[in-house]
């Protein structure tokens, strides 16, 4: 079974997570609980735990994910993906190529898996993992078994120093701050309705006051 939504901004808290949002009816013909994997088919298939949508997103049809998985989809905001339950198998190993400079000791892979577990991948996936506050990006470049896999405590999370461009993660770190631009914006126009709500309240308190003195 699978369904066709389409693809909203994920909210700032769920940045980076590899986590969708679905509503409830399309769960329930997914088949799936929060929790569960789901498989997310754009120009590429890629995967990642589905949550429970946020109540203004009940029956919209709509799938928030972030700029991440929007590129492991290869898709852009506004666009239709199928969704369908996945079929995922824990991952023996999971060979990720550093996308970015940066200086590691033995045992960085250890670090990375213990940030990773329960997390679904595919072989050609970006993936970032926020160290000390910075997104550090990484591909997938090897699991074994092949297909959707998820990284569990016994999978051998191995971490290579990889080819990169500085094209290449710029593309990755603005799909990012594009994120945070937009939720931005959502966050200013929301304080602003908020604002006008507790007007039109005090307004209307005002007026029954009025009344009730007459």
């Amino acid at each position: 079974m699978k369904v066709e939504l389409k693809v909203e901004k994920a909210m700032q808290d769920d940045v980076g997570k590899g986590i969708v949002r679905i509503d409830t009816r399309t769960r329930e013909i997914l088949g799936v609980a929060a929790g569960d994997i789901v498989e997310i088919i754009g120009k590429r298939a890629t995967a990642a735990i589905v949550l429970h949508a946020y109540d203004e997103d009940e029956g919209l049809g709509i799938i928030r994910m972030d700029g991440i998985l929007r590129q492991n989809a290869k898709v852009a905001w506004g666009e239709k993906v199928k969704v369908r339950k996945a079929k995922a198998e824990d991952a023996e190993k999971v060979i990720l190529s550093l996308l970015h400079h940066v200086r590691f000791s033995p045992g960085f892979g250890e670090f990375i898996k213990r940030k990773l577990l329960g997390r679904p991948v595919v072989k050609g996936d970006k993936i970032g993992v926020s160290v000390l506050g910075t997104m550090i990006p990484f591909k997938v470049v090897q699991t074994i078994p092949e297909g959707i896999v998820t990284i569990e405590g016994f999978t051998e999370v191995i971490v290579r120093r990889g080819k990169y461009t500085k094209e290449a993660l710029f593309m990755f770190l603005e799909e990012i701050r594009k994120d945070i631009k937009e939720i931005k914006k959502f966050l200013f126009k929301l304080e602003n309705r908020i604002a006008s709500i507790e007007y039109e309240m005090r307004d209307l308190r005002d007026k029954m006051k009025s009344i009730e003195k007459k």
